[in-house]
């Protein structure tokens, strides 16, 4: 029982990942980590270590938006996905997450 409850533990940790970049919005003196961690298809995007904002694409949507104030700067994460065909019987999953600040693109996340 204990090898099967390790074994769950590494498959889910294997379908996660974490991505992060150093962005300074205007009018801060410090710059924020960004951090946007994918895990079984749910993205959520942190602030310096805070959860700020999650999503997930919705069985039949490539798209999806989420919005918030944070430290008195408009967050925005928009994430989107396309499949693609490698051969009659196989195809991969793109997905592209946006983050945009104040109106302006701060970074993208590829997983």
């Amino acid at each position: 029982m204990k090898y099967l409850i390790g074994f769950i533990a590494i498959v889910l940790l294997a379908c996660s990942s974490t991505q992060y970049t150093v962005f300074k919005p205007t009018n801060e003196t410090t710059g924020w980590k960004i951090e946007c961690e994918q895990s079984m298809g749910h993205y959520t995007l942190r602030v310096d270590g805070m959860n700020v904002l999650s999503g997930e694409f919705d069985l039949f949507e490539n798209n999806f938006e989420s919005e918030k104030m944070h430290k008195g700067h408009k967050i925005q994460m928009l994430g989107h996905q396309r499949t693609v065909s490698t051969s009659e019987t196989t195809t991969m999953t793109f997905v592209q997450i946006r983050v945009i600040i104040d109106d302006s693109e701060a970074t993208k996340f590829d997983f």
